[in-house]
């Protein structure tokens, strides 16, 4: 007499035997182009991100190709410089200035700061260029209590400047990106103007009147 139940093992063998006949080669196709779109979709989302990365990274390094150009183009042969090629080294310094400046100034440092931007207004080499900065020193007095407040500072009146000339604006919140300080090749902390402070001090250097009395 026979079982009225069937035997289990055989029972799953039928079951998955006639899973894989009934797929079809139309529909195993399909599932393989599903997981090769996804890949393909995937792939395209990191490079999209990857575009994205390499296009920040290289904002900086196009504004200083472009700025390189116009100072080639302007660059006097004569020997003289043009207030162009001036206004741009100006600007050059100010900024790196602004960038290597601490964020917790001494007090020196910040007395310094303030003469240093008091005199280039005297001593500036275009005098009508020289009377504006001094008209943008009274209206918006730099702030030099911070490394972030001389940064915001020195943005704010380069871009005045480029309002008078017709010039676009700067992003100030992206400072860093296109000014970033000085480059040591020298291995040491040579651009570090706190360290350079305080070898002066072991050298024997101290403050006086607010000032160091070494250099």
């Amino acid at each position: 007499m026979s079982s009225a139940f069937p035997n289990p093992v055989a029972w799953l063998r039928g079951r998955f035997l006639g899973h894989l006949g009934s797929e079809t080669p139309s529909t195993s196709g399909a599932r393989l182009e599903i997981r090769v779109g996804e890949r393909e979709r995937g792939r395209r989302r990191r490079r999209t991100r990857a575009g994205a990365l390499f296009a920040s990274a290289s904002l900086a390094a196009r504004e200083d190709a472009a700025a390189s150009a116009a100072a080639a183009a302007t660059a006097s042969t004569d020997g003289f410089v043009s207030r162009e090629e001036l206004g741009r080294a100006t600007w050059l310094l100010l900024h790196t200035i602004a960038a290597e400046y601490p964020d917790e100034p001494t007090r020196a440092q910040r007395r310094d700061a303030r003469e240093f931007l008091r005199t280039m207004t005297s001593l500036y080499p275009c005098e009508r260029c020289g009377a504006e900065f001094a008209d943008i020193t009274r209206r918006d007095a730099p702030d030099v209590s911070s490394g972030d407040a001389l940064r915001a500072w020195t943005c704010r009146a380069h871009n005045e400047v480029n309002a008078k000339l017709g010039k676009p604006a700067f992003a100030c919140e992206r400072f860093h990106e296109r000014w970033r300080g000085v480059r040591c090749d020298d291995g040491d902390d040579g651009c570090d103007v706190d360290a350079k402070r305080a070898r002066r001090r072991g050298r024997g250097g101290s403050e006086r009147g607010g000032r160091l009395d070494t250099f």
